[in-house]
């Protein structure tokens, strides 16, 4: 399933993401094997994240804030797995579930 680049603004900044398949709204964190394999049934969200410096749980409030989503499923790579808990805990409204991939 072919891939789009696409972008979001929000908080005064563009937010750049790649968007694959239809569905309900699954945002993908880190390198996830087989990720395209989850387009059959998702529409799957793959930020571009920020550098290592910046607050990630911020950042990830203020893209799902400009995607307007609520309901997501978040799946983490092992490097995320804090901030996507975290994420669950701070907006329970627009997070729906967390998968830990690679525990």
């Amino acid at each position: 399933m072919p891939s789009v680049n696409a972008e979001v603004r929000a908080h005064g900044r563009v937010m750049r993401y790649r968007l694959l398949g239809a569905g309900p709204p699954l945002l993908v964190l880190g390198v996830v094997p087989g990720v395209e394999g989850y387009a059959a049934r998702f529409r799957v969200l793959v930020p571009e994240l920020p550098d290592p410096g910046e607050d990630l749980g911020a950042w990830l409030t203020a893209f799902l804030e400009g995607l307007g989503t609520t309901g997501i499923a978040v799946l983490a790579a092992e490097p995320f797995h804090a901030a996507a808990r975290q994420l669950a805990l701070t907006d329970p409204d627009r997070v729906a579930r967390v998968e830990l991939n690679g525990r």
